[in-house]
């Protein structure tokens, strides 16, 4: 019988991005406060898989309408910044939000998560840079990877399904390192198979 409904939809790209809507289904209005914590460890892989305890400091501040995580090691810098397009109220721990559902009402919001490009610093303005790709860019994108891809003409349709399905997988592998100048390869396991 419940009179609210959460739904989260989620697409990765270069980043991470959130579309977040909340439903009414009752007869009266409502006024919600909506809450979401934010945080990073920023730890490698080996300091995961080696149980290391983390090095570095850590910084989170709220910066306008933005949340910064940082993480400082020497000279290795990393910031996550999370964005929304509905108003909220930043702070270091994450954003809350005032929301308002008329009878049978609907309220949404998009939460981008996104990552510094390489070697720009905190101070720098680089999660502009890093956006994450909409779902209808990475769909566009998948289609001129399938477009492109060799053609499989058969009589079979469950071998047109699997060749299909098997060049959707590996540009799900596609990885782009600054180093390649726009091209990608397929990577997976990273880093030691890769």
């Amino acid at each position: 019988d419940s009179k609210l409904s959460v739904i989260r939809r989620r697409a990765v790209g270069n980043g991470f991005r959130e579309e977040l809507t909340i439903l009414n289904h009752d007869e009266a209005p409502v006024t919600l406060k909506v809450r979401l914590d934010a945080a990073s460890d920023f730890a490698d892989l080996f300091e995961v898989k080696d149980a290391l305890k983390k090095k570095g400091t850590y910084r989170e501040r709220a910066k306008g309408k933005e949340l910064w995580l940082e993480y400082q090691r020497d000279t290795f810098v990393r910031s996550t910044v999370i964005t929304s397009s509905a108003p909220a109220k930043v702070d270091k721990g994450g954003l809350t939000f005032t929301v308002k559902l008329e009878p049978h009402g609907e309220w949404s919001t998009d939460l981008e998560v996104v990552t510094t490009a390489v070697g720009m610093g905190t101070g720098a303005q680089g999660p502009a840079l890093a956006r994450s790709k909409r779902p209808q860019t990475m769909a566009v994108d998948l289609d001129r990877w399938l477009a492109v891809a060799p053609r499989l003409e058969c009589d079979w349709d469950p071998l047109k399904a699997t060749y299909k399905r098997s060049l959707v997988d590996l540009a799900a592998l596609r990885f782009a390192p600054p180093v390649a100048g726009g091209h990608s390869l397929p990577a997976a396991g990273l880093p030691w198979f890769m």
